[in-house]
């Protein structure tokens, strides 16, 4: 038989507080903890991740879909900024990439062997 469960538990000397939901296979889950805090949304019948992560040094967004072999993630940290998309069934990447010291933007089709690259950077500009 298909159950739902709520679950609010405080664990010391940390604080857990997790909801999960057993019926349809959907998870969600908040823990806090003195150093770090994590989200964390989970889809799992349609074989769809949506995490959320926080923490005291960095933070990450991802979002990844199983089904049709699609990821698209983003990552955001305190030097560094990062965007990638990435399509796997037809074989083409293309990738963000932001620093703190420079700027990459880069297009790559595989099908073809064909790249396009775009780099900028604060003392000059190259496109490829």
């Amino acid at each position: 038989a298909s159950m739902t469960l709520w679950g609010l538990k405080p664990v010391a000397p940390l604080t857990s507080f997790c909801l999960y939901l057993e019926s349809n296979r959907r998870s969600f889950c908040l823990y806090l903890e003195p150093n770090r805090r994590s989200f964390c949304l989970y889809l799992e019948s349609n074989r769809r991740s949506f995490c959320l992560y926080l923490e005291s040094n960095r933070r990450s967004f991802c979002l990844y879909l199983e089904s049709n072999r699609r990821s698209f993630c983003l990552y955001l940290e305190s030097n560094r900024r990062s965007f990638c998309l990435y399509l796997e069934s037809n074989r083409r990447s293309f990738c963000l990439y932001l620093e703190s010291n420079r700027r990459s933007f880069c297009l790559f089709l595989e099908p073809n062997r064909r790249s396009f690259c775009l780099y900028l950077e604060p003392n000059g500009r190259s496109l490829h």
